[in-house]
């Protein structure tokens, strides 16, 4: 079901419209390339994990959400588990801006593996603040 979400979504996360990678499509020191992702930087493979595609549901499980491709969706595995309890529109507004903050792992040109210890403060911050104080920050 991931590879159909994948090629339905053309690889591209619905919450930070970044690209992703399947594992089971392309090798590791394929998709570093890709990405920009310099091999042997330390951090570099959790960079890479951060684009790995994962399937979302757009109704968290957890409140009752099918595990059906109707209610499935393509994310990166960064916005995939920086998610949390948010709706889908409160969450693709708070990755935005994490992006515009430049604190995206998957939106960071050759920085994206070092920046593990930078964006989880922000991260926490996001997962508990209204998204109304979020916008009036920008």
């Amino acid at each position: 079901m991931l590879a159909k979400l994948f090629d339905a979504a053309g690889g591209v996360c619905a919450y930070c419209d970044c690209d992703t990678y399947l594992v089971t499509r392309e090798a590791e020191p394929d998709a570093l390339r890709r990405f920009g992702i310099p091999d042997g930087l330390p951090g570099a493979i959790r960079a890479l994990r951060y684009r790995e595609a994962s399937r979302e549901h757009v109704v968290r499980s957890a409140d009752g959400g099918k595990d059906d491709i109707g209610n499935l969706t393509l994310a990166c595995t960064f916005c995939n588990t920086a998610r949390g309890e948010a709706t889908p529109e409160h969450h693709r507004a708070a990755m935005l801006l994490l992006i515009a903050a430049e604190l995206h792992p998957n939106h960071q040109a050759e920085a994206s593996a070092m920046l593990d210890r930078r964006f989880r403060p922000a991260l926490r911050s996001i997962r508990s603040a209204p998204l109304v104080h979020l916008a009036g920050a920008a």
